[in-house]
């Protein structure tokens, strides 16, 4: 691959690890607050259902629907999108050519059909600590960019379930 190809993805990398930094924080600061108050009963209050927004890139020739609890920072090759409750729903997205697939057992490798064309779901984990990651990859058809998102969790799922390949 190209030496900035190699940038962009270590770019978006490094911006995703400060964001989910900064949000582990926020959320362990918020933890101490709520435990130091006294617990008081209150009514509890039924979530609503997230809004969804549309996204469509261009560049990498796909659209797709997220969570309004999802913060979009957006590149031209890609986005990231992190949830500022829950940083292990956050989700990132990169087209390029020739994006390297896992090498994984076929048990953890699934196809997912999104219109025609046939996506790689991978169900793989970080190598340092165990924490469990999911790739899914696949090519455009009409543009011959690889399209890479990762991911774990319902947010990712519900993501890659409503992605549409534009024309």
């Amino acid at each position: 691959m190209h030496r900035n190809t190699y940038l962009l993805v270590l770019l978006l990398a490094v911006v995703a690890a400060l964001v989910v930094g900064v949000n582990l924080g926020r959320n362990y600061s918020n933890q101490l607050t709520i435990n130091n108050q006294q617990s008081t009963s209150q009514p509890t209050i039924s979530p609503r259902p997230p809004k969804l927004l549309e996204y469509s890139n261009q560049y990498c020739g796909i659209s797709l629907t997220y969570p309004d609890s999802l913060q979009k920072l957006e590149a031209t090759a890609g986005a990231i999108f992190t949830d500022t409750v829950n940083a292990t729903e956050s989700v990132a997205l990169v087209c390029q050519k020739n994006i390297p697939r896992p090498s994984l057992p076929a048990d953890q490798i699934e196809t997912v059909q999104i219109g025609s064309v046939a996506a790689k779901l991978y169900h793989d984990s970080d190598p340092k600590d165990g924490t469990p990651i999911e790739e899914f990859v696949f090519s455009h058809p009409t543009i011959h960019l690889d399209i890479f998102l990762a991911g774990f969790g319902e947010t990712f799922n519900a993501i890659i379930k409503s992605i549409q390949i534009l024309p």
